[in-house]
């Protein structure tokens, strides 16, 4: 689709021809001739299309403008607005059909063209044959009741497109999303040593320099599988169910992703814990969560917004775990573990730690190590991160391919989405974990 800026251009020309006819009989003193009648009747059906476009144009681009939430009431309520009206009129079961027919029209095509257009500007080619753009998908309708969630200002139920969003735990906990990025991004980050400030006139060999981590696009793919009648006869029930599933599979990806570059940052540093006996790991303690909270503190990488992460497992053993002997308050209290939000989840499993040799030491962390480890088998991550340092980057929005080959003979349509996205802290210090036994 055309910006409204191109087709006002084009608008221009058509007017610029119009009058060109008309000024040339005008210098000669005489009438308009047939052929330029029906010429000069051609271009102004071309003017009013071009003015349809235009307002059509216009809307596209007012919605796509409206980014999260409108703050500003004065300002943003109407592309919010406009916004909500667009993603009222999409249809995902329409969207899917015309798709795997290669006639996909209406505002559905013009969502995809703008799509496709935002992945390559984010330097991502498109596999897909149906895109939706990150703008509808992660927008949200102002509202009068208030949210305890960081940068959401009331609560609305959503459609299908906003209902694509992932359901990610680490944007939940308070991370940073960024959209709207290419290539590769580049986080700055200030150094874990910046301890003194530098005179104005100091030498350049002084100052200290803010390093930065890269986050690079992963491409995330989540499948369902629908038959092909319960496609045919789908309402709008179907985009919220479908939506949902592609949602929180996706956001489990990325969480994933997350927990798994915490851990890799740590290869060969990361935090450990103390073990209860020789060669075995134990269980939480009150020492080592406050051990997590120390080595990030340490570092200069904690804030307010820090919080944990940790199985189920993990949270169930930190709630009946006494802090303090014959205390009777676990370590785990309400939401918290030392004032801190505690997130459980089913990711931090064993799964993601790529160290298979894990180094045990006889304190919260130092000592002297070992890796004659006889309970390994049962280990699990449980992380600390600062979430105010924690970037969840997307590359464009959703892109959605609509197989009805694959599985054809079972009367079966795939449908799988594509989410470019990446999660990661701004610098290594900004994260810590140990391995923990909660068997």
């Amino acid at each position: 689709m055309k910006t409204p800026q191109q087709l006002k251009e084009a608008r221009a020309e058509r007017v610029d021809a119009l009058d060109s006819i008309l000024k040339a009989a005008e210098a000669e003193g005489r009438d308009n001739t047939t052929e330029e009648n029906t010429r000069a009747d051609q271009i102004v059906g071309e003017i009013e299309d071009l003015d349809k476009q235009i307002e059509r144009s216009e809307k596209v681009t007012a919605a796509l403008k409206a980014k999260a939430v409108a703050v500003d009431h004065a300002t943003s309520g109407s592309e919010a607005r406009e916004l909500s009206r667009a993603s009222r009129d999409y249809s995902l079961a329409k969207a899917i059909k015309e798709a795997a027919t290669g006639r996909l029209g209406g505002l559905e095509r013009e969502m995809a063209e703008e799509a496709v257009k935002e992945f390559r500007e984010a330097g991502i080619s498109p596999s897909g044959t149906l895109q939706i753009p990150i703008a509808l998908m992660e927008a949200r309708a102002i509202a009068t009741t208030s949210s305890s969630t960081a940068n959401v200002t009331g609560e609305i139920a959503q459609g299908v497109l906003q209902g694509l969003v992932p359901d990610s735990v680490v944007e939940r906990a308070g991370a940073n999303r960024i959209t709207g990025v290419a290539g590769d991004v580049l986080l700055p980050s200030l150094p874990s040593d910046a301890t003194q400030v530098a005179a104005e006139t100091s030498a350049l060999a002084n100052v200290s320099a803010m390093s930065g981590v890269k986050i690079s696009p992963v491409k995330m793919a989540s499948r369902i599988d629908i038959s092909q009648q319960a496609l045919a006869m789908s309402a709008g029930s179907f985009d919220a169910v479908v939506a949902a599933q592609f949602r929180r599979h996706s956001g489990a990806l990325i969480d994933q992703e997350f927990f798994k570059n915490v851990i890799a940052d740590k290869a060969t540093t990361y935090m450990t814990r103390k073990e209860t006996a020789a060669a075995v790991v134990g269980g939480l303690t009150f020492a080592n969560v406050n051990g997590l909270v120390s080595k990030v503190g340490d570092a200069n990488g904690i804030s307010a917004n820090s919080a944990f992460f940790g199985s189920f497992g993990s949270m169930a053993e930190a709630r009946v775990t006494e802090a303090v002997s014959n205390s009777g308050v676990g370590i785990l209290v309400g939401d918290k573990i030392v004032g801190y939000n505690a997130f459980a989840t089913s990711l931090a499993n064993k799964g993601i730690i790529t160290d298979t040799d894990y180094d045990i030491y006889s304190e919260v962390y130092g000592g002297t190590a070992t890796t004659a480890i006889t309970n390994e088998a049962t280990l699990e991550p449980f992380l600390f991160a600062n979430m105010e340092d924690t970037y969840v980057c997307y590359w464009g929005g959703a892109d959605l391919i609509v197989d009805q080959y694959s599985a054809a003979h079972t009367g079966v349509t795939r449908l799988i989405m594509n989410v470019y996205a990446n999660a990661k802290t701004g610098h290594a210090a900004s994260a810590a974990y140990f391995v923990t036994d909660p068997a």
